[in-house]
């Protein structure tokens, strides 16, 4: 049984020109692992080492350096761990991929080596290595970013009867964007009849399309959720300090073309907000994502939002009836709500502000989604602003990459 999660790290700056240039041209370094051998009180794995090679195969088509270890012992462990912190030193991208046994003991992480002699928990500090220990290493680094992925949760062998049967603790340190294949202190099932883990399935999938990590995860945990008939929920929590990473960055320029307007009713909150329907969103190159509200525990009534590129946008917006709004004019609806206008995603003055929340998923927006604005921004003409509008920031968005869309009637054009 396992969970899968992502930590990430991040030192950029917004998206612009100088960054897209390096992310076609940095150093991406990754160390993966696939622990199987296991025995005493710890049982062999079926998927561990066949998730390590699919996540290989991936990354190395994507310009990773990669440093391969499958059933190590502790003191390969370390001594592969040496090696990548050496590596990433030199700056760029380092990814940490972990699949094997891990465990929780006493609100820390364990991953397991296949040599550890476990039998009792208090030997798992000692045969062990402490996540803290690799997260430490990495931050010392001082690269531009670094990722870590762990396939790493299954049965604690020394459950007493308090707490949770398995699973690993939350790691949410500020910087960060932590991604369980399930819900903390959770197991998930290793898949028995495929090559891969369902989860490990679809991040493969999602890292091959030229998606934010954001993106990335959004829809491989909506992937998760209904494969497993809603009984595997991935967990996400962002705690990422300035910067985005793009496995696959796009090379196909936006098409230009006519709208398609099809004869569906519009749909709408309100008489100045638009959403665009199903028809016209995917007639017009855009895709139908759900999402609910935070106050909402079903996901019966998740809400459908249209996501396209920036011109897809424009499109679907004037075949809806409306125009795409202005950079003003999403501004304006933070204001509004009595938020602030600030200059980094990550001041959390209005994440914190549960009123001004409240505010937001009652104009008709989902929180913790970024939406295109019309507005095109200095910086060349590939770039156009998005506004994340629970934390207040307006950022520089790739034309060719996809965000939200909600239309108005009354939008500014410039």
């Amino acid at each position: 049984m396992k969970l899968f999660f992502i930590l990430f790290f991040s030192l950029t700056l917004f998206l612009n020109a100088d960054t897209i240039t390096d992310m076609k041209t940095e150093q991406r370094v990754a160390l993966i692992i696939g622990n199987n051998n296991y025995s005493g009180v710890l049982n062999p794995l079926l998927n561990p080492k066949n998730d390590a090679q699919a996540i290989k195969e991936v990354l190395e088509s994507r310009g990773f350096e990669i440093i391969y270890r499958t059933n190590i012992t502790k003191r390969e462990f370390k001594e592969s761990i040496f090696e990548f912190n050496k590596k990433i030193e030199q700056g760029g991208v380092g990814l940490l991929y972990y699949a094997g046994h891990g465990m929780e003991i006493e609100n820390k992480n364990y991953l397991i080596p296949i040599d550890a002699k476990l039998k009792r928990k208090m030997d798992t500090e000692f045969e062990s290595i402490e996540l803290d220990y690799i997260i430490k290493g990495m931050q010392e680094s001082k690269n531009r970013l670094n990722i870590i992925i762990l396939d790493a949760c299954r049965n604690n062998p020394f459950f007493d009867g308090r707490g949770s049967k398995g699973g690993l603790a939350k790691v949410q340190p500020i910087g960060l964007l932590v991604s369980y294949a399930t819900g903390a202190g959770k197991i998930a099932r290793e898949n028995r009849d495929g090559k891969n883990g369902l989860f490990t399935k679809y991040l493969i999938h999602y890292m091959k399309q030229p998606l934010t990590l954001r993106e990335v995860f959004y829809k491989t945990r909506e992937k998760v959720y209904e494969e497993s008939s809603k009984e595997q929920f991935p967990a996400i929590y962002d705690q990422v300090v300035k910067g985005n990473f793009y496995f696959t960055l796009a090379t196909v320029p936006v098409q230009q073309f006519e709208p398609i307007i099809v004869n569906t009713p519009i749909v709408s909150t309100s008489s100045k907000w638009i959403e665009p329907t199903k028809n016209v969103c995917i007639s017009n190159g855009g895709e139908i994502h759900k999402f609910k509200k935070k106050s909402e525990a079903n996901w019966k009534n998740a809400k459908k939002i249209c996501y396209a590129n920036w011109g897809n946008a424009k499109r679907i917006c004037y075949a809806s009836g409306g125009n795409l709004p202005s950079k003003k004019v999403l501004e304006q609806v933070i204001t509004d709500c009595g938020g602030l206008l600030l200059d980094t995603r990550y001041d959390t003055t209005n994440t914190d502000n549960s009123m001004y929340q409240s505010c937001l998923e009652n104009k008709g927006f989902r929180t913790a989604l970024d939406y295109w604005s019309v507005t095109t921004c200095p910086n060349g003409p590939v770039y156009a602003y998005g506004i994340s509008l629970d934390s207040g920031y307006t950022d520089v968005k790739v034309k060719e990459y996809s965000y939200y869309i909600r239309c108005t009637r009354g939008g500014e054009s410039f």
